[in-house]
């Protein structure tokens, strides 16, 4: 699941229509006169926000867009069609800024909204327009306007209000009966013995989850939880089998996994993008009489009916993809290093449990991007179901590398490591084997040969590199990016 909250892109609205310099010409008739029509305008650009999407990184693989031009004008004034508008789908939160990246044009807060950010060329005007009293055949007209052009720089705010996070639903699929076969027989004037023509049923629909890249939550699966395909068409008569039912294709993001209803058996794991994955197949057709004319039975009556669509209840759990988990106990100052790194603005306030779900963001450094997700605090006995418990610990798995942030005032340094380490093991072993960068937070409070003291005394029988921050400093900022692009690399 990519995550991307910042993207620089070209927008051309579209030129409008030339106007036509076209005069009747019709036979016996002299003096026609001018019937140039008008161009037609050119089209918008117009961005509008949408509830489904958390990430901009559709906009990483085309960043150049262009509306449609508008038509020219011909005669018999007629006015050239005006080029279709380009609507781009941007995500609620997010905020567009000119070119310098740092005046801002428009702020999405809710869904729906809309804004043209490139107007279209105005349609020029036809001779027809220049027609006066004492100019009858005028050859004047006027090409369309050219349609505004721009380089903006999008940015997303994820802000928990705003990106509803859901990372577990349950559903229920049906996919689509078979159509029955049909029991009819050919009936023509004059034609005897016409014997059996009746055809097959078409095969119902499959369910198929899909996994897309622009997706970051199961949010749109909370509020239709029934999906059901479509029903095979029956056959009928001169042999004409009956049209299958349409797949139904649901989408997930990558890093989703499917649970039989137990919630525990795994039936499949979507790991790259454009994975497909049959979740429910559709029934087969029934027969037609035809398939049972035999020798000895030349007029059947027999048919099948379609079979049953499987039907089933599953789980749908999301895993976080990052390069980077940033775990730590609540209060450790996780979501303020994430606000201070990337373009993120999770809440940020002085007391525990501020983090309700894992936020994302992405750092930029050296022309290179490190996804980091901040993972609600860790307290004993999270594995067990205590604090926010497990509910999220299963997003730290698909982490490259973690990053464990450690409030360097506490009074015992020592057993506030071992204990989100305890909990890490008791969860899965396997998150003792990622890479970890131990980052002792909130120097700033105390001073530096305090800060030395503190860090020689803890790092002695630690395996992993250990690292001092400050988030309000820019240099310890620009330090820790370095640091961590070096952990994924």
């Amino acid at each position: 699941m990519k995550f991307l909250d910042q993207v620089k892109i070209y927008i051309k609205a579209g030129d409008g229509g030339n106007g036509s310099p076209s005069f009747r010409r019709e036979k016996f008739i002299e003096y026609g006169g001018p019937d140039g029509g008008d161009g037609g305008k050119g089209g918008s650009i117009i961005l509008r926000s949408e509830r489904n999407l958390n990430t901009l990184i559709d906009y990483r693989f085309q960043q150049h867009h262009k509306a449609e031009r508008g038509e020219n004008g011909s005669g018999q004034n007629r006015t050239g069609r005006g080029g279709d508008n380009l609507f781009l789908k941007v995500p609620i939160g997010t905020q567009i800024f000119e070119e310098d990246n740092k005046t801002l044009i428009y702020d999405f807060k809710k869904e729906g909204e809309e804004f043209v950010v490139a107007n279209g060329g105005k349609g020029g005007l036809g001779n027809t327009r220049f027609k006066s009293s004492t100019n009858r055949a005028p050859k004047k007209f006027t090409k369309g306007g050219i349609g505004e052009e721009y380089v903006i720089w999008l940015q997303l705010k994820t802000k928990s209000c705003i990106m509803k996070f859901l990372d577990q639903v349950k559903i229920y699929i049906k996919a689509g009966n078979g159509g029955n076969g049909s029991p009819s027989f050919r009936r023509e004037k004059f034609i005897e013995y016409g014997g059996p023509d009746g055809g097959d049923g078409g095969k119902g629909g499959s369910i198929i989850l899909k996994s897309e890249r622009n997706l970051n939550t199961l949010i749109d699966y909370r509020f239709q939880q029934h999906h059901k395909a479509e029903r095979g068409e029956n056959g009928s008569g001169q042999n004409r089998t009956g049209r299958g039912g349409d797949n139904l294709f649901l989408k997930v993001p990558v890093g989703t996994q499917v649970f039989e209803e137990d919630n525990k058996t795994l039936i499949y794991d979507f790991k790259k993008e454009g994975e497909e994955f049959v979740v429910a197949n559709g029934g087969k057709g029934g027969l037609g009489n035809t398939r049972f004319k035999s020798s000895t039975n030349r007029a059947p009556k027999k048919f099948t009916k379609g079979a049953i669509g499987e039907e089933y209840v599953i789980w749908l759990q999301l895993k976080t993809i990052a390069d980077i988990g940033i775990i730590g106990l609540p209060n450790a100052g996780k979501s303020s290093l994430l606000a201070a790194i990337t373009n993120a603005t999770p809440k940020i306030a002085n007391y525990k449990f501020t983090t309700l779900n894992p936020n994302l963001g992405v750092a930029m450094y050296d022309h290179k991007e490190i996804t980091l997700a901040d993972i609600p605090g860790l307290v004993e006995g999270a594995h067990e179901g205590i604090g926010l418990g497990i509910q999220f610990l299963k997003h730290i798995e698909r982490c490259k590398a973690l990053m464990h942030l450690i409030d360097i005032t506490n009074e015992d340094l020592e057993n506030t490591y071992q204990q989100v380490k305890n909990e890490l093991k008791s969860y899965s072993k396997e998150l003792l084997k990622k890479k970890e960068i131990i980052v002792l937070n909130k120097t700033d409070l105390l001073d530096e040969d305090t800060v030395k003291e503190i860090v020689k005394n803890f790092s002695k029988n630690k395996s992993s590199e250990v690292v001092t921050l400050s988030t309000i400093e820019k240099n310890s900022i620009s330090k820790i990016k370095a640091k961590l692009l070096s952990y994924v690399s």
